[in-house]
């Protein structure tokens, strides 16, 4: 069975108080007691989520990829998101298909496609364009 839990690791409030960093929790994905991924929900609203890193994060480590654990972790997260924020921003690489999939599991609203900006730090990371999608309450 590919059934998951969430295990909530550690909450970190913002480090410097500004409009750019926010609180977040951080949760390993575990099944069948393997730890098979992380998730973190960033809580907070300003510009750089809602358009280019988005509330919640997700990996799944490469050896239990496939498996759908992802969707299952995002769909787990998403009511207790939706607790703090009305409406939440999930965004992936334009080229990432496999996140694509994972976050069009979860029935979302597909909002655009956008360029990041070269000054971004998700430039800087390889990112050109994400893809915005959102779940409101």
């Amino acid at each position: 069975m590919n059934d998951i839990s969430l295990h909530f690791v550690a909450f970190t409030p913002p480090n410097i108080p500004s409009k750019e960093t926010t609180p977040v929790e951080y949760y390993d994905i575990i099944s069948n007691k393997k730890h098979v991924g992380v998730l973190n929900f960033k809580i907070g609203q300003n510009d750089y989520l809602r358009l280019y890193a988005g509330h919640i994060s997700f990996t799944v480590f490469e050896n239990f990829r496939g498996k759908n654990f992802a969707s299952k972790a995002l769909s787990r997260i998403l009511p207790h998101c939706l607790l703090f924020l009305p409406e939440i921003f999930i965004t992936c690489d334009s080229e990432n298909i496999a996140s694509q999939k994972t976050i069009e599991r979860v029935n979302p609203i597909i909002h655009s496609m956008i360029d990041v900006p070269k000054n971004n730090i998700l430039y800087k990371d390889g990112y050109r364009k994400v893809r915005r999608y959102s779940v409101k309450r």
